[in-house]
């Protein structure tokens, strides 16, 4: 028997480690995997296995185990409560799911595998009674475990179960020819990247802990420990405070425990960005993306070609709460551990901050996170008095832990977006950067598009001469993409690509909306026009922007906003 990891940790519940002694004393020449999370198969949903078990003569076997002692049914509610779903349930859906996933990626014989389904129960007897939904087959209960003299003989238990149920299921052929060792080797290479657990990638996992506390910075240390003693954690701090690194490693250590974990955060690219950071940890269990991705996938709701502010302001989230009102998805849908970046622009949207706490059982003083934003200047965030409501909520059930070391910018670029954005004045109380000059930021104004193209150009060229490679510089606009100067740009032959494609060696650009929470060294913001009526909206607009530039910045602004502009800087 070759057991996948050929382990088990002592934190497990009993009723697997004793499932898995059975397995790993047979003779048996099967490979079995133990804690597979098929999410990432499944729209992210909570679909954990126990066990899966590929029996060469047979197919593949998915086994749910329950550890509880006096596990019972009355038609509505499981005993004891600690059993969140029908494990039965739980384990056909995983197995649809990998079944789905098997024929998608393989096809061919794959397709036609035998794969099947049951509960053991090794602590408690169970019994069926007339359900017709759960066959016999399905189910090894305390007696029927006990009943095993020898662990081969559990296995020629559960081989007798595998035949039978694939009997009973019209639709399932009886494999005539076992799985050879090619076949099984790239069974095993199927489920790799969903174990949960991966003893040998421990000291890969310590290094790169010891790497990332070498980089933070001594008041953003503490977090790592202080999620590790309380539940509810709550950091507070401006741009460039580190939030987003610090979210990212508690998010992978809570993973790595074995928990079920959400890094969600309001905006598109830094949810793409997230997802490329975490994408070779092969983390099943960890579910990265901004907050309408993820809930949308997870509740298999299909975004409309005309989707509008309505749409998705409104009626997106009725779709979502309706399909939370099924105990089931919501179970299936639901995480043990929240990490919430720049979470001021979740906090005030009630009706989405809502579909979060049910999440995690809508009790948020029991429910275990660690939710992080700039609570002081509440940047580009609407519904105020929602979110400092759902602040002050926090505030009363949370640890909080302020971040105010600014580790991104340079101090004259932050000293100016504190002054263009009338930020409050306390957001940092210092700068880790060393360096930097005067000159490393410019405000420059335009008279016409075909000026504003020009003078992005020469800036561009400049930087370049200064030994910045096109991907270090990225081009964000003040309006809309629609009329902002990237059009001219790209006519005037530069080669422009959207500021989400990471990894790309060329300009990028983006509004300053959809940048928020990242960074680039030089930062050339575009097409400001000011007006006297949106002024407080403008400045935030100003401090998220400028805060992105870690080494050179450059601001234009149209002529007829100069005296504007300069009245802010006095």
């Amino acid at each position: 028997m070759k057991l996948i990891p050929n382990y088990i940790e002592e934190s497990s519940p009993p009723g697997e480690r004793v499932v898995f002694s059975s397995f790993q004393r047979s003779t048996k020449d099967w490979v079995v995997f133990h804690s597979l999370d098929l999410a990432p198969y499944n729209r992210n949903r909570r679909t954990e296995l126990d066990f899966v078990a590929i029996i060469p003569e047979k197919g593949i076997f998915c086994i749910e185990v329950k550890s509880q002692e006096n596990i019972s049914f009355d038609g509505d509610r499981w005993q004891p409560q600690s059993i969140k779903a029908s494990p039965f349930k739980q384990s056909l859906n995983a197995r649809f799911a990998l079944h789905r996933r098997l024929k998608d990626r393989f096809g061919g014989r794959f397709s036609r595998l035998p794969v099947l389904q049951c509960c053991i129960f090794p602590r408690s007897d169970f019994d069926l009674g007339s359900s017709a939904s759960v066959l016999p087959s399905e189910l090894m209960d305390r007696r029927g475990y006990q009943s095993c003299k020898t662990d081969d003989e559990f296995c020629k238990k559960l081989s007798d179960m595998f035949t039978k149920s694939v009997y009973n299921d019209p639709d399932i052929t009886p494999l005539t020819k076992a799985l050879t060792e090619e076949e099984i080797a790239s069974l095993i290479d199927f489920f790799s990247p969903v174990r949960k657990r991966k003893p040998e990638k421990r000291q890969e996992i310590c290094a790169r802990q010891n790497e990332l506390e070498q980089k933070l910075v001594d008041q953003q240390k503490p977090v790592l420990n202080i999620v590790e003693f309380n539940d509810r954690v709550l950091v507070e701090g401006g741009a460039g405070t580190g939030k987003t690194l610090i979210g990212l490693e508690v998010a992978k250590r809570k993973a790595e425990q074995g928990l079920r974990v959400w890094f969600v955060c309001f905006n598109k690219t830094i949810g793409k960005w997230v997802e490329s950071q975490v994408s070779s940890l092969e983390q099943p269990n960890l579910v990265t993306g901004s907050v309408y991705s993820v809930l949308l996938k997870m509740m298999d709701i299909n975004v409309p070609e005309n989707a509008d502010d309505v749409w998705w302001n409104q009626t997106s989230l009725e779709c979502i709460e309706e399909k939370l009102t099924d105990p089931d998805v919501a179970y299936e849908a639901s995480f043990d551990y929240l990490v919430i970046d720049e979470a001021q622009d979740i906090l005030s949207r009630p009706r989405l901050w809502n579909c979060l706490k049910l999440l995690i059982g809508d009790n948020i003083d029991r429910g275990a996170y660690l939710i992080l934003g700039d609570f002081l200047n509440q940047a580009l965030t609407n519904n105020l008095d929602y979110l400092e409501a759902n602040f002050n909520e926090l505030r009363g059930c949370s640890t909080r832990w302020p971040v105010s070391e600014n580790c991104r910018n340079h101090r004259y670029i932050g000293d100016l977006a504190l002054t263009l954005s009338a930020a409050d004045k306390n957001t940092w109380t210092g700068y880790m950067r060393s360096g930097g000059a005067h000159d490393d930021w410019r405000l420059e104004t335009y008279k016409d598009s075909v000026k504003q193209v020009q003078s992005v150009g020469d800036y561009i060229q400049g930087a370049k001469n200064s030994g910045f490679k096109d991907s270090e510089i990225t081009i964000l606009t003040f309006c809309t993409l629609e009329k902002s100067v990237i059009d001219g740009l790209v006519k005037s032959g530069f080669v422009l690509e959207s500021a989400d494609i990471f990894g790309s060696p060329h300009l990028t650009y983006s509004t300053i909306n959809r940048y928020k929470g990242m960074e680039n060294k030089v930062i050339i913001i575009t097409d400001v026009v000011l007006s006297p009526q949106d002024q407080d909206l403008q400045r935030k607009i100003f401090y998220t922007g400028m805060t992105r530039a870690t080494e050179r910045l450059l601001i234009l602004c149209k002529e007829s906003s100069g005296d504007v502009l300069k009245e802010w800087l006095l």
